[in-house]
């Protein structure tokens, strides 16, 4: 929907994509189980994969005289065409698990290392795998490394601090040491995390006895020793470092705080190393605590790391896939694919990857699962554009289709345009032909305006593949929201929810089918979920039953609602997750207030994305003058290269972007702007258009490119969200952003 008042201009076409790429959902490709369901424990203390091969830990505990035996094994597993991953056999014995040894797996180009007790090194000649040597040290399994037949194995921490050794095979393919890398001194059997990739080594100690936590570079000299060549400390790249690292060619990954995500260290051969302004951070994962932002992390393909998060919308941990291998010259790193569970369940803590194949264990705890997930990414991540519908231009509607007998028709509804359904007799629908996928989002601002009998309602689709077969969600007259499914002209209730529906009130509705996972929000509002199979594949639109109704400013998106920011600035408030640039920011009585009332106040928060929704609550408490300020920012790079929405202290609310420095007024349109008053603010970003409403009414659009063109990111069109204040001073309460 558009202000024909104060619109700056009108969309020259229907539908306006957008070029920035978003991740793609993936769901695993297969599911292990152990063999033998004595063994209670399934991947717990590790997986692996080599190619068409996959290692899976177990464990179990056996009655026996004195008390309960604890034994540990390790399952094989072959992907053979036609037939999928198939259980191959025990990889040695089961072995006694001692109470002060942590096990381990690892295997890589034919060679498998186990530590169940002893460490074991096992090599694989076609189908056959063969016990070679001993592993004669005090090791432990927590995070053993191979590449190119050696191994990086960690040591006991009382014998050698935090320390892990490298072995590589001599005659016979006896295993023996190579060299030790030493970390720092701290407590015993504190972990210290490493990895091994062509002759170059990292070791990444936590903070010891009066040092901090580093990470340690290590290479292979010609001469056949290793020598430390570079450290990263620390108090380079914040708080936290670690636990875990990993490394791809010329990048260093380290896991560590979820304001900035992932770090990543590139060029480290050429000195300390340059670091990535954001690092590897998925936009969810910005809202959880430290612990759960990064837990573990591996490479992928060459400058690929695939990391495990925890997703706030999903609530539930996945695992994130970056790209770092851009150009740009600040090695901004893309986030091509996100690794779901298709039953809702969290994936585990440990994983591995080979070429294209991700393996995972479940998640182990309360109402965890006892399998192991082998996912399989795809050759390309290009993703469908997004789509973005406000009925306004003049090519508007056209790419609809509609249903026989629906009488769907673009009409004016005071100063807009909207998609009306004016019929009140039996089903309508239309659809985008143009939408087809399955993973898919619809997003539509839906009004009844009218409805004949009880029960009526209005709704959306997803993946229809013709008038028997989608899934939809239909608000009812009834007091319900459901979700359904149709499937050969059968209906199925999947999930439903009361809610207060009403004619000539606007709901914003969204339906999205990502996997095997049905979404519906109601107002932004999470109201039902469920798991469901049946439909793979479809197009997305808007249907209605006894009911006539209007369709506005849809947005049809390939991906999931994925939150940035969510605070209600209560007593749970994070300073660290805002960056306050400039001003004065406390937060005190729920409220966060700006009380610096001289030159500019900034503060931004959440991952960079393209497309953005910013809202919150603002009380502009003082204005320095006429014309001074207050509002919100979206796709913020720095203080020269931002949006923002202002409202302004001589009646008028505006929308400009600033881009090098240079600013330009994008749409504008007088408003009452009171010190003392709350205004709801939300600022749209989806495609190409751009949109304001205050208090829930649309007061400024435009479809002017808003930028901006590059910043600290060298990417134009992406930033970070925030607030903002010219000459004044403000109150905000209520943030929420996400990705639509």
């Amino acid at each position: 929907m558009k202000n024909f008042v104060y619109a700056l201009c009108a969309v020259a076409g229907a539908f306006v994509g957008h070029a920035h790429a978003r991740a793609v959902v993936i769901e695993e490709a297969a599911i292990l189980r152990a063999p033998d369901p004595s063994w209670l424990y399934f991947g717990t203390f590790g997986v692996a994969i080599d190619g068409d091969w996959a290692l899976v830990s177990a464990e179990r505990y056996v009655d026996q005289d004195g008390g309960p035996r604890h034994e540990g094994t390790a399952f094989l597993y072959k992907f053979i065409v036609g037939t999928g991953w198939t259980y191959f056999g025990q990889l040695g014995s089961a072995f006694v698990i001692p109470p002060d040894i942590e096990p381990g797996l690892a295997m890589k180009n034919g060679v498998a290392v186990t530590i169940i007790g002893n460490g074991r090194v096992y090599e694989r000649s076609g189908d056959t795998w063969t016990w070679v040597s001993y592993l004669d040290y005090d090791v432990r399994g927590w995070d053993i490394e191979l590449s190119n037949g050696r191994a990086l194995v960690p040591l006991h921490g009382c014998s050698f601090g935090f320390a892990s050794l490298i072995a590589h095979p001599v005659a016979m393919s006896h295993w023996v040491a190579e060299t030790v890398l030493q970390g720092n001194t701290g407590p015993c059997n504190a972990m210290g995390y490493g990895d091994l990739q062509n002759g170059r080594a990292a070791l990444l100690s936590p903070a010891g006895f009066g040092g901090t936590a580093n990470v340690k570079l290590w290479r292979l000299n010609a001469g056949g020793t290793w020598e430390q060549f570079s450290q990263i400390n620390g108090g380079s790249v914040g708080n936290v470092l670690g636990p875990e690292v990993a490394l791809s060619g010329p990048f260093v990954a380290i896991t560590g705080r979820r304001e900035r995500g992932t770090t990543i260290v590139y060029q480290p051969d050429q000195g300390p190393g340059a670091y990535a302004h954001t690092g590897l951070q998925a936009p969810d994962s910005y809202l959880e605590r430290e612990v759960a932002s990064a837990t573990a992390i591996e490479r992928v393909l060459p400058g690929q790391f695939a990391q495990r998060n925890y997703s706030f919308d999903r609530k539930q941990y996945v695992i994130n896939v970056f790209n770092v291998t851009n150009n740009d010259p600040v090695f901004n790193s893309d986030h091509i694919a996100t690794l779901q569970s298709s039953d809702g369940a969290s994936v585990g803590q440990w994983l591995d990857t080979s070429g294209n194949r991700i393996i995972s264990n479940g998640f182990h705890g309360p109402g965890g699962e006892n399998l192991v997930r082998i996912y399989e990414l795809p050759a390309s991540y290009i993703q469908p554009q997004v789509q973005v519908e406000n009925f306004d231009g003049p090519y508007a509607g056209a790419v609809w289709q509609t249903e026989a007998g629906s009488a769907f028709s673009v009409v004016r509804s005071g100063n807009t345009y909207v998609y009306r359904q004016s019929s009140t007799a039996g089903d309508a629908s239309s659809w985008l032909p143009r939408s087809t996928a399955t993973n898919q989002a619809i997003q539509a601002e839906v009004t009844l305006r009218n409805v004949v009998g009880a029960d009526r309602w209005a709704g959306l689709l997803t993946r229809r593949s013709d008038a028997s077969n989608y899934y939809y969600v239909t608000l009812r007259t009834s007091g319900v929201v459901q979700l359904k499914r149709k499937v050969n002209g059968a209906y199925v209730t999947l999930a439903s929810a009361p809610a207060t529906v009403v004619t000539g009130r606007k709901y914003r509705l969204r339906l999205e089918s990502i996997g095997t996972a049905h979404r519906v929000y109601l107002d932004d509002r999470l109201v039902l979920t469920a798991y469901d199979d049946t439909l793979s594949e479809g197009d997305a639109g808007i249907r209605t039953y006894g009911a006539s109704a209007d369709y506005d400013n849809v947005i049809v998106t390939p991906s999931p609602l994925t939150s940035i920011m969510r605070d209600e600035f209560g007593t749970g408030f994070d300073t660290n997750l805002w960056h306050q640039v400039s001003g004065a920011w406390q937060v005190s009585g729920g409220v966060f207030h700006q009380t610096y009332g001289v030159q500019y106040a900034r503060a931004y928060t959440g991952a960079p994305t393209a497309d953005q929704i910013v809202q919150a609550r603002i009380r502009p408490t003082s204005f320095a003058g006429p014309d001074y300020w207050v509002g919100l920012m979206a796709r913020y790079q720095d203080d020269d290269n931002y949006l923002y929405v202002s409202l302004r202290d001589r009646d008028r609310i505006t929308l400009r972007r600033r881009t090098g420095g240079v600013l330009t007024e994008l749409a504008s349109a007088p408003l009452t702007v009171t010190a003392g008053t709350w205004y709801d603010i939300r600022l749209e970003i989806a495609g190409e258009l751009t949109r304001v409403y205050v208090n829930g009414a649309l007061t400024l659009s435009s479809s002017v490119y808003p930028g901006p063109d590059a910043g600290i990111y060298d990417t134009a069109g992406v930033g970070q969200v925030g607030l903002i204040t010219y000459f004044a001073t403000a109150d905000f309460d209520d943030f929420k952003s996400y990705q639509p």
